[in-house]
């Protein structure tokens, strides 16, 4: 089935270079500034376990884009996250049994497509607005480390522990653009259907298939174009990401949220 997904990223991005004309084209790179909050939760026997964690969080991210609201738009990305080591706490039906320090990093890369349909345009004030559905693809790799673990009044532990988390997702959404002379106003909400999901334990041998979950961003902001063919841009822009693990030879995968919240700025050329 990947194999498959891959094929078909290929052969929509070969559409959407084609469709393109060199002059619609934008490559932008874009800091996202936020603050980040990661919990697990499990439950089995009438026991829960449950962990909470939050720091800042930071990524970039390069992306080479055609939103000229005219007929075939969509963008290819890479990015790159990162956090600082924070502690992170659990609890076992609502009582602290450890405590120890995290932090994570990782990648996310895709495309979106879609099709521009304009919706109101007034030529001699220079304004426009259209709507534009897109469908895509993104693949995400995570790796938390984990170290410094203290198990209240038993045991410290200094070993580290990484876990990486392969995730792969089918994405739909839109994007909405209101144009007014050198000023664009947009939002693009889009939503990923988990595909596959999956962890690997540096302590445990192999990986466990997780059973889907979701994935949501929204950015909301607005451009400028300071001069002819390059635009600065801020934005609103939030992450979430709901997983379901599962359970392997009776290792338990707990499910996890991820949500981000924060702004972003960009700059933006034109070619």
């Amino acid at each position: 089935m990947l194999k498959n997904i891959f094929v078909a990223v290929l052969l929509l991005s070969a559409l959407l270079v084609a469709a393109s004309s060199v002059h619609a084209w934008e490559f932008s790179f874009e800091n996202y500034a936020a603050e980040a909050a990661y919990g697990e939760n499990a439950s089995s026997g009438g026991t829960s376990i449950d962990s909470d964690w939050n720091a800042f969080y930071y990524k970039g991210t390069g992306t080479l884009s055609k939103y000229n609201h005219e007929n075939i738009q969509g963008e290819v990305f890479y990015g790159m996250f990162l956090t600082p080591k924070e502690n992170e706490s659990w609890d076992m039906n609502g009582a602290d049994v450890q405590t120890n320090d995290m932090s994570f990093w990782g990648i996310d890369t895709g495309m979106l497509l879609g099709w521009a349909f304009p919706i109101f345009s007034k030529p001699e004030d220079d304004f426009k607005t259209s709507i534009t559905p897109l469908v895509g693809y993104e693949w995400k790799f995570e790796r938390f480390t984990r170290q410094n673990f203290v198990i209240p009044r038993t045991i410290t532990i200094s070993d580290i522990v990484d876990e990486d988390y392969n995730i792969h997702s089918l994405d739909l959404g839109g994007r909405i653009d209101v144009v007014h002379g050198k000023f664009t106003v947009y939002a693009k909400p889009i939503f990923g259907i988990v595909l596959y999901n999956s962890s690997k334990n540096s302590l445990i041998d192999g990986s466990i298939k997780g059973d889907g979950g979701f994935l949501f961003n929204l950015d909301a902001g607005v451009d400028y174009e300071i001069v002819q063919n390059f635009t600065f841009g801020l934005a609103f822009k939030m992450e979430l990401q709901d997983l379901n693990g599962s359970t392997k030879d009776n290792i338990i995968w707990p499910d996890s949220t991820l949500q981000t919240y924060g702004g972003t700025a960009s700059i933006r050329y034109r070619f």
